[in-house]
């Protein structure tokens, strides 16, 4: 398809799950997703962000999603957010992370 032509890929997102280190492992541990973020992340520091992320509704502080392509079922990435303290103040957060190539072609908002 040419790259001036328009698709849509159908989204949804659902709440991040006590299964769902791979995709931790698979966002964070990717060279190319991480390059301003340090670099790949080790297992342990990985583990310990998903029991963050585990907690984040539980506290009423946030939460995280899967990105999920509704035809296929596959799960493209994950998003979230959360409140912290910076400066003083209360500020929120948010993060997001696709495990797909650059070569998929971006989503465009329906309707």
């Amino acid at each position: 398809m040419p790259e001036s032509e328009n698709y849509r890929i159908a989204l949804h997102i659902e709440p991040w799950g006590p299964y769902d280190l791979w995709l931790e492992k698979k966002l964070m541990g990717d060279p190319a997703i991480t390059t301003y973020l340090g670099g790949p992340e080790s297992d342990e520091k990985m583990e310990a962000r998903r029991v963050r992320f585990l907690n984040l509704p539980v506290s009423d502080k946030g939460q995280m999603f899967k990105i999920v392509d509704a035809a296929t079922r596959e799960i493209m990435g994950g998003v979230g957010y959360w409140e912290s303290e910076w400066r003083g103040d209360r500020a929120g957060h948010r993060s997001g992370a696709s495990g797909r190539e650059a070569s998929v072609p971006p989503c465009v908002p329906s309707g």
